[in-house]
């Protein structure tokens, strides 16, 4: 059982959209762009293990890097709609619909980030 999603993220390092791959599968949800990926983990009655990467999550650094800064609440968004789709409560198509609503909600933000030169050296 596995899908696979494509979330064009807009990157405000660079200018542009890069595209993100997302592969759902029963035990592990991974996060890949321009050869780097995190993982996450599911575990019987305990919390998501996201993988991390020099003390801080690999998604995070992923993101961080192209200066897309997201609410708190993103990791835990993926894995409520990753153990939907598990539970089947959202099939393939719906799964990816879901992930897509999401991509257009951070592309808001981080298009709607401050933009004054006081705030653009901060980003």
């Amino acid at each position: 059982m596995n899908t696979t999603i494509e979330m064009n993220l807009f990157s405000p390092r660079w200018g542009h959209e890069d595209i993100y791959t997302v592969l759902l599968e029963e035990n592990t949800m991974t996060i890949s762009t321009d050869g780097k990926k995190a993982t996450c983990e599911l575990q019987t009655d305990k919390d998501p293990i996201w993988s991390k990467n020099s003390g801080t999550d690999s998604l995070d650094k992923m993101l961080i890097n192209n200066h897309i800064y997201l609410p708190e609440i993103f990791k835990s968004l993926l894995v409520c709609a990753w153990k939907s789709w598990l539970d089947k409560e959202l099939n393939d198509s719906e799964v990816k619909d879901e992930f897509h609503e999401l991509e257009k909600w951070i592309n808001v933000i981080v298009r709607k980030r401050p933009n004054s030169e006081y705030w653009n050296t901060k980003f």
